[in-house]
């Protein structure tokens, strides 16, 4: 049996509303993927513009010659930080124990 008239012209109706949703979404993706390309080329110009701002401050500290007497500084100050904590801690076991010696001392007058 050979299908009727109405039954393809049906047939035809959904494949033609299938092969227009497709095309929507195939013209949402390109609008998508156009708006995408423009955000990484910004992005991207964005990254060279930053390693060429790198590059310039790191020739210039170089030039400068200052790095291995920042790095002394640095090294220096880390090692009285460490000095400073170490005081602080004995400074803060002392009075704890003389706040012990304290309470010790209240509680037996």
């Amino acid at each position: 049996m050979a299908p009727d008239n109405d039954s393809c012209k049906e047939e035809l109706r959904v494949w033609r509303e299938l092969f227009e949703a497709e095309q929507n979404e195939l013209s949402r993706s390109e609008r998508v993927q156009q708006q995408l390309q423009a955000v990484l080329q910004s992005l991207q110009k964005r990254r060279d513009d930053l390693e060429k701002d790198n590059a310039q401050l790191c020739s210039q500290a170089l030039e400068s010659g200052r790095g291995p007497d920042l790095e002394a500084e640095v090294e220096a100050a880390k090692q009285r930080h460490a000095g400073l904590q170490s005081q602080l801690s004995e400074v803060e076991h002392e009075l704890a124990h003389q706040r012990q010696l304290q309470e010790e001392s209240e509680a037996r007058a």
